[in-house]
């Protein structure tokens, strides 16, 4: 990876780990948050943009253009994403605690699931963010957890 050009039979992942590092790097970047819906939607979209960037089948920076699922689990219609994220925003202001708004804006993202894919990714993008700019820790799901977390999740 020290070269920034991933192995040919993994080209997907590697890249999504590449943008992924990229983004979380960037001390300047994990640190901004949301002062308007308008503003949570251009960050929101702009991290999905950089952890997808080499993936231009899903659209990196827009919202989804169709539904997706999760097995049976239907999330947020294509159209009313933005209007979602936008009525959501009103709720995270209220919150006064760091943690709150960190919890609070990796549910709102997870639920609506506004991208094709990589939703879960920038939710917890979203989450650390949150975290960083009230110099508080990150959380961080080690692989070895996954199986247990997305249960959780589900």
């Amino acid at each position: 990876m020290a070269s920034q050009h991933p192995l040919q039979a993994r080209n997907e992942d590697l890249y999504d780990v590449l943008g992924t590092c990229r983004l979380v790097a960037d001390r300047k970047e994990m640190s901004k948050t949301s002062g308007s819906s308008e503003e949570f939607i251009a960050i929101l979209q702009y991290r999905y943009k950089t952890l997808l960037s080499a993936r231009a089948d899903k659209n990196p920076g827009a919202f989804k253009d169709r539904n997706n699922f999760a097995g049976q689990t239907a999330f947020v219609a294509y159209e009313l994403v933005r209007g979602t994220l936008i009525k959501s925003f009103d709720f995270y202001q209220t919150l006064q605690y760091p943690f709150a708004r960190a919890v609070y804006i990796k549910f709102i993202v997870s639920e609506v699931h506004p991208f094709l894919d990589g939703n879960g990714r920038v939710a917890r993008v979203m989450m650390n963010a949150e975290l960083m700019n009230a110099n508080q820790t990150r959380i961080i799901i080690p692989t070895v957890y996954r199986d247990d977390y997305m249960g959780a999740l589900q």
